[in-house]
């Protein structure tokens, strides 16, 4: 129940779906008193009640946007008809809700004025009605779709912003490479000079030696010729032993440059290997965060074009950031590499008077650092671009396919390698996951055919890739884990697969010298079948496990119970399938936790969104009175509203279930007592509405109010459709067959619902060329006709029936809630 600003209460049965505008409209207005303000200010201004259009709001949308969809068709009026039948249903109910309410004198005044309002619409200027409702409509569009924008325009931002962060962290580090690449260049030339002086220096000291020599022998007659001589040969000896000193000054003072620039590359790599190792761990994260999309985008299988187009892209960006990453880590361990070696050629001691094997053991370290941070992002950018099918049959063909993320920076350092890949039961994989290693003596679960693929470099798409196109399940291992205390089905026990490879990154300067790379990528949990009647279990452990674990923290920790909020979530993502139907309504979603903890629908959904849902109850426990459970049930829905075996079965027609769904023409998720109270609001006999059925698997019924001849209006319910029932006579060419079917709820004409999806009769009106007569199924209600006939026979002149008989077929009517219907006509009888 819903309160009107005068008090006024009334059941607003009529409240569109989820995928209404009025319900985005909603979502906007709650909490938010500016915009309440806004909608309010806008419904006065074109002297519209607003109560109609919340409570009328499904019936509006029908005429006003008939698409659909959220959107005003362009250059169009709605029909002038539609208009006027819109405001007669307005003002039939609210004039029932007037009478209902004629002790509340403030209620009645107000709903008589709302009723004033309609009336003179109706009678004076529907048109304007018409215009002033658009003019409402398209300043809703406005608002819902400046909402959606901003909350798109936030979560775009917070993408930007990070690989904003990254792009920068990449310049930055790109740009620290070039300057210790610069500064090594420099470094080997101060070296380079520096060995020249070395040997200037030992020149210079030789020929001090060997003048002092000479001098102490008396070579050049020094003493001889006396003092002057001697003074001579003095000033020379000092000359020498300047030019010594000069140089050795020249030298210590080139030694010190050396250690400078020495001390400087080694502090300049050393800070970009932690910057690097940062930029690691984010790039690593949005990793994660990609495989989780892509998880989470997995419960729409198949994953949707336009999501998977998506995911692609963010992969290439991902690509991207790593070979540059990649580049710039390889980058680095060669300029360690010419360091260490320059070092080791001219050995210096340190500014700070260490000695020069404690700082080869640091520059060592550093070399360490970064085999091991490359070794560790090369490890970690293996992922699963294309996740094999989650419920897997035996023998059927599927495909995958792997992408290293470092791509090119690879290709030429590495030969060819072979990419495995392996099934293994969940726990094996858990091992596996957290070891980052294959063990040697456990069993896979499985085995494959086709499991082993190239690990190529496609240079059109620039991308490192093993491709598996011809992949099958050949046999299957089961593990036993069921115990009387787990009860865990077959169906529960999950797998995974696991792509391997090793390879090796040799350095060409030293061929002994190497990185062993080992690549393991885990695939999305997968569920092994042998029939099709196993898929709908498997397909709730896949879709809860998707739903519901945890990337970031344990891909393989799945919560037992999750809250009815959280599940709500899940069955919408199930039903919508990536987009293809409107979501859920609030009222399906209250039936649903309905049935599903068992409660009163009436109950508020903020009393139930708290709720525990277990996953017993969710896939275990049969329903009460069925023979099924929840998610069966919920399961085989969603199989039908999407028509999954279309296109299987040759010749089938498609459903077009889901158009109906889109257009609000079908109910959705609610109970026979609920459906009984709107059909008898209305008091129209031959009012129906088509619900999806509550006592069996994959079905639609028809709920309809019938006044049989002696008797008061009541509502029945027709046995319910499956596919295969649908398959061989269209829903609409069944209510088409109905003639006790004429408007769907709440007044629309079924003709002008269902018109454009009746059948064609035409290839039945002539014969074939064979020379025969085409027969078409036709749907009848026989005891709704035997009551009719007996009720004629009756009423004839003379009739000696017996009343009781009326009465007899009356109670067997109400006792069977789902009655059958078909018989077998020709076309040409009709």
């Amino acid at each position: 129940m819903t309160a009107m600003s005068s008090g006024v209460q009334i059941e607003d049965g009529m409240g569109g779906g989820d995928g209404s505008l009025w319900e985005k409209m909603k979502d906007q207005l709650r909490d938010n008193p500016e915009n309440q303000k806004k909608v309010q200010e806008l419904y006065a201004n074109y002297e519209m009640p607003i109560e109609i259009r919340h409570f009328f709001c499904e019936a509006i949308e029908r005429v006003f946007l008939p698409s659909g969809s959220c959107s005003v068709p362009e250059d169009s009026e709605p029909d002038p008809g539609q208009v006027s039948q819109l405001l007669q249903t307005m003002i039939t109910s609210l004039t029932e809700k007037c009478n209902a309410s004629s002790g509340d004198v403030v209620a009645s005044m107000h709903l008589n004025g709302v009723l004033d309002k309609l009336k003179y619409y109706l009678n004076q200027d529907a048109k304007m009605f018409a215009c002033r409702m658009q003019c409402c409509l398209n300043e809703e569009l406005r608002m819902v779709g400046h909402s959606l924008e901003i909350t798109h325009q936030v979560e775009e931002h917070a993408k930007a912003s990070i690989a904003r962060n990254i792009s920068e962290l990449l310049d930055k580090i790109t740009q620290r490479v070039e300057n210790s690449n610069n500064n090594i260049a420099s470094l080997r030339e101060f070296q380079e000079n520096f060995l020249i002086k070395v040997e200037q220096y030992k020149r210079k000291e030789q020929e001090v030696k060997a003048f002092r020599a000479a001098a102490a022998m008396g070579v050049g007659g020094a003493a001889e010729n006396g003092p002057i001589a001697s003074a001579a040969h003095e000033a020379q000896l000092a000359q020498h032993v300047a030019a010594e000193q000069q140089a050795h000054t020249e030298l210590v003072i080139c030694a010190q440059n050396i250690q400078d620039h020495r001390d400087t590359v080694y502090y300049d790599i050393r800070d970009t290997v932690e910057i690097m190792k940062v930029l690691k761990t984010q790039i690593y994260v949005q990793i994660v965060e990609w495989c989780r999309t892509q998880q989470s985008y997995s419960i729409s299988c198949p994953i949707p074009d336009i999501l998977e187009k998506q995911l692609t892209n963010d992969l290439d960006r991902l690509q991207a950031w790593c070979e540059r990453l990649a580049d710039n880590i390889i980058r680095s361990r060669i300029q360690v590499k010419s360091f260490m070696f320059l070092r080791e050629t001219v050995p210096l001691q340190s500014n700070s008077g260490g000695d020069p094997d404690t700082a080869l053991n640091n520059i060592s370290q550093l070399a360490s650092e970064l085999e091991d941070l490359l070794k560790d992002f090369v490890e970690k950018t293996f992922v699963v671009e294309k996740q094999p099918p989650q419920i897997l049959k035996k023998d059927t063909k599927f495909s995958a396919a792997a992408r290293h993320l470092v791509g090119n920076k690879l290709t030429n350092h590495v030969e060819q390698t072979l990419v495995k890949v392996d099934l293994y039961s969940d726990l094996v994989a858990r091992d596996i996951f957290n070891c980052q290693t294959l063990p040697s003596a456990v069993t896979t679960a499985a085995v494959l055919s086709n499991n082993q693929a190239p690990l190529d470099y496609l240079y059109q798409q620039r991308v490192l890739r093993a491709q598996f196109r011809n992949l099958c399940l050949t046999k299957l291992k089961r593990t036993e884990r069921r115990t009387s205390h787990t009860n865990e089905s077959v169906m529960e026990e999950k797998l995974r697969f696991i792509f391997h490879t090793e390879f090796k990154l040799c350095s060409e300067s030293d061929p002994g010298n190497f990185i062993i790379f080992s690549l393991i990528a885990m695939s999305l949990p997968i569920v092994a079948t042998v029939h099709g009647s196993q898929e709908a279990k498997a397909a709730a452990v896949v879709l809860w496990d998707n739903k519901f674990s945890n990337q970031f923290i344990d891909p393989f920790e799945v919560p037992d119970k999750v809250s009815w909020y959280e599940v709500a979530e899940l069955l919408n993502d199930k039903f919508v399938m990536g987009g293809e139907v409107n979501h859920l309504g609030s009222q399906d979603l209250a039936y649903l936790s309905s049935k599903l903890l068992h409660h009163s629908p009436a109950e508020s959904e903020a009393s139930v969104a708290d709720i525990k849902v277990t996953w017993n109850q969710f896939y275990r426990e049969l329903l009460p009175g069925r023979t099924f459970t929840f998610w069966e049930w919920f399961y085989e829905i969603t199989e039908l509203l999407h028509d999954v075996n279309f296109g299987k079965s040759a010749g089938k027609p498609q459903l077009n279930l889901k158009d109906l769904w889109n257009k609000n023409y079908i109910r959705g998720f609610l109970s026979k007592d609920t459906a009984r109270e709107l059909l008898m609001s209305t008091q129209v006999p031959g009012t129906f509405l088509i619900r999806f059925a509550d006592s069996e698997k994959g079905a639609v019924s028809i709920s309809w109010l019938c006044c049989l001849p002696g008797s008061t209006n009541e509502v029945y319910h027709l046995k319910p459709f499956t596919h295969k029932d649908l398959q061989t006579r269209s829903l609409a060419d069944r209510i088409r067959d109905l003639h006790d079917l004429t408007y769907l709820y709440p007044n629309w004409p079924k003709d002008y619902v269902f018109g454009d999806y009746y059948s064609s009769k035409e290839s039945f009106l002539t014969a074939n060329h064979d020379g025969y007569i085409g027969t078409e199924l036709r749907t009848d209600i026989p005891m709704v006709s035997a009551r009719t006939a007996v009720s004629g026979a009756l009423g004839g002149g003379g009739s000696s029936g017996d009343p009781s008989i009326l009465d007899d077929i009356l109670d067997l009517l109400r006792d069977d809630d789902d009655f059958p219907m078909d018989s077998v006509s020709s076309p040409l009888s009709s």
